[in-house]
């Protein structure tokens, strides 16, 4: 976005807004352009954008800068980052956790998409014969005509959906991301083994987060 000149930014200026404070809570990250920093800044903005989780970044544009030429030396882009591996007793215990279920439900997330595992899910549903849910976003991990799929959460017949999952006595939440709908406005009052790329979002006070793989 457009900003202030470095020499007006702590000026009484009508219409002056302070861009950071405003888009700081809001973003992964946020900064201002430098000329002499301009590949490292817009490198590093797409480096934290496309990071697991993936989200916004904002860069701000102080008034005039187009008109100077960029300083800095060639920067060599960072890759997106991952993350780590889960660790031994977490897999260990979703193992256990999810062999022990009698009615299993895998419930499957936008993560689970990026990710890239369908094959991977679809194999696990088959072998054990486990019905699978669907966020609206990951739409498609699933065949419709797959024997496994049991529809898509808060969309159109979830009651229907719901007589599948509220029998279950374990929910596997794969990829689950809570931007789209919370655990707690569909899951029944059972243990959840959460398998993501970062920790359960879940109110533990009204619910058991029984295994949290993360990696």
């Amino acid at each position: 976005t457009d900003e202030m000149s470095d020499g007006m930014l702590r000026r009484v200026t009508q219409m002056n807004i302070d861009h950071q404070t405003l888009f700081r809570s809001i973003t992964k990250w946020t900064t201002r352009l430098k000329p002499d920093s301009v590949k490292k800044i817009l490198y590093q903005a797409m480096q934290i954008a496309t990071s697991e989780v993936p989200g916004p970044v904002h860069i701000g544009l102080p008034s005039g800068m187009s008109a100077f030429e960029a300083t800095d030396e060639e920067v060599k882009r960072q890759p997106a980052k991952g993350p780590p591996p889960p660790d031994t007793a977490s897999l260990d215990k979703m193992e256990k956790l999810f062999t022990e279920a009698r009615k299993p439900v895998l419930a499957l997330g936008i993560t689970s998409m990026r990710a890239g595992i369908r094959p991977l899910v679809l194999k696990v549903a088959e072998k054990y014969q486990v019905p699978v849910v669907l966020t609206p976003m990951a739409k498609g991990m699933v065949p419709e005509d797959h024997p496994s799929y049991a529809g898509v959460l808060a969309h159109a017949l979830a009651n229907q959906v719901g007589e599948t999952h509220q029998q279950a006595d374990l929910v596997v939440g794969i990829g689950y991301d809570p931007i789209e709908i919370n655990y707690e406005d569909w899951i029944p009052n059972v243990p959840l083994l959460n398998i993501n790329t970062v920790p359960a979002d879940l109110d533990q006070t009204k619910y058991t987060l029984a295994c949290d793989v993360v990696g």
